[in-house]
């Protein structure tokens, strides 16, 4: 039986095509990546707080720093970006080191790490340096 402490509502406004991912930071932000190539920002409450660039590929993993709750990173394509919240003009970091599309990206519990899988099954760590 359902409980009656849970709200649903859709959010709008924000995609075009299937949403492949999100992720929600510590504030209650929520990052989500689909097909269109688009990174949508979300309030708490569900309205769009602001739209990454399109990109060239999918959009898609994104996973949100518990430490920093303003830092995320998203993949696209081969390609792995770092943003801030307080400036998404350009992205802090890029990088592209798997071959193939990646297909989830995930940071280790002390975000040391950023690890990474393609569709040519290779696993990837990128180190402290860069994340």
């Amino acid at each position: 039986m359902a409980s009656s402490d849970f709200t649903v509502q859709k959010w709008k406004d924000g995609h075009t095509d299937t949403i492949l991912c999100l992720d929600s930071n510590n504030n209650g932000v929520t990052a989500s990546g689909g097909q269109d190539g688009l990174c949508c920002l979300w309030t708490p409450e569900g309205a769009l707080m602001d739209r990454l660039d399109k990109f060239d590929d999918d959009v898609t993993s994104l996973c949100f720093c518990q430490k920093d709750a303003s830092k995320f990173f998203l993949s696209t394509g081969n390609s792995i970006m770092s943003y801030d919240l307080k400036n998404l003009k350009e992205p802090v970091f890029c990088c592209s080191f798997n071959q193939d599309e990646i297909n989830q990206i995930a940071l280790n519990s002390n975000e040391e790490l950023l690890a990474s899988c393609d569709d040519a099954g290779q696993i990837k760590e990128i180190g402290r340096a860069h994340v």
